[in-house]
């Protein structure tokens, strides 16, 4: 018997997937910039990978931030919730 959970649980669980996907692509593109910079033998190539790495390094940072935002809201939520219910006399 499959298991069924609330619309909500798996909107917040696809969408707490689809967050850590975009933060580890931003990760893997900027550790890639890194190498790419370490590597490039001209000054121009080097400095356009550095300036690629952080950018994706700020967009990663942008994405944990938020997947962390969202995280806490949705404890939040719940916990109000939680104690909505338990209020003796509704």
């Amino acid at each position: 018997m499959r298991e069924s959970h609330p619309p909500q649980a798996r909107a917040a669980a696809t969408e707490s997937l689809t967050m850590s996907q975009t933060f580890e692509f931003y990760d893997a593109r900027a550790r890639e910039a890194a190498s790419e910079a370490a590597a490039a033998t001209l000054d121009n190539v080097r400095d356009r990978n550095l300036r690629a790495e952080k950018t994706w390094r700020a967009l990663a940072s942008q994405a944990k931030k938020l997947m962390v935002a969202r995280e806490t809201s949705e404890r939040q939520r719940v916990e109000r919730r939680a104690a909505e219910t338990d209020l003796p006399g509704l």
